[in-house]
């Protein structure tokens, strides 16, 4: 029996993310994170969104994707 990638919980917020809150794009493959017109979010974009979501959870200013990267790896 295969073990799944993820759990229910995460599961369930990206088909609620998919169906109520990712923009439709022409891309194919379609990407997962789309931008407000439908294409792939940059490298740049995630790191953004990072920033501002660390800084208003109260996390230090340093919080990177890679940094998160590693914490959940750990």
């Amino acid at each position: 029996e295969r073990m799944p990638l993820f759990g229910t919980a995460c599961r369930e917020s990206l088909e609620a993310y998919v169906a109520q809150e990712r923009k439709p794009s022409n891309l194919t493959p379609e990407p997962l994170f789309t931008n407000d017109r439908g294409g792939r979010i940059t490298s740049r974009t995630l790191q953004n969104v990072v920033k501002r979501w660390a800084r208003s959870s109260g996390l230090p200013p340093g919080v990177t994707p890679h940094t998160l990267r590693h914490s959940f790896a750990t």
